[in-house]
């Protein structure tokens, strides 16, 4: 009696586990492709300057995929391929710097270039 809900167990997990396996690799590739989708994103100039007010968050429609920036427009439909598709296009967003933002670090470098020079001299 023992022996048989031993296997039955042993049997149970071992199919759990490669159920769990082929659903991994699914998300795996969804979020490779949402990865590669959100390379390409890149929101508007008025959407942009919206977005800098900080009026907008990681959920805005904003960031929503829409069906000329992915690979597969059937994935449009899956809320896993969607929620990272918007994750990744708002941290490219996120991380994109305004032309003033540049001229202040160069800035800084020329100052700090100097002073390291009159220290030098």
């Amino acid at each position: 009696m023992k022996i048989k809900y031993t296997l039955l167990i042993l049997l149970l997990s071992i199919i759990g586990s490669h159920v769990f396996a082929q659903s991994h690799k699914k998300l795996l590739r969804q979020e490779e492709v949402a990865r590669k989708d959100a390379k390409n994103f890149k929101l508007s100039k008025s959407d942009l300057k919206i977005y800098r007010k900080g009026t907008s968050g990681r959920t805005s429609d904003y960031f929503k995929p829409r069906v000329e920036n992915v690979s597969d427009t059937s994935l449009l439909k899956d809320s896993t391929y969607v929620k990272t598709y918007r994750n990744f296009a708002y941290s490219k967003t996120s991380h994109r710097k305004g032309a003033g933002e540049y001229v202040i670090i160069a800035g800084a470098i020329v100052v700090l270039a100097g002073i390291s020079a009159l220290i030098t001299l």
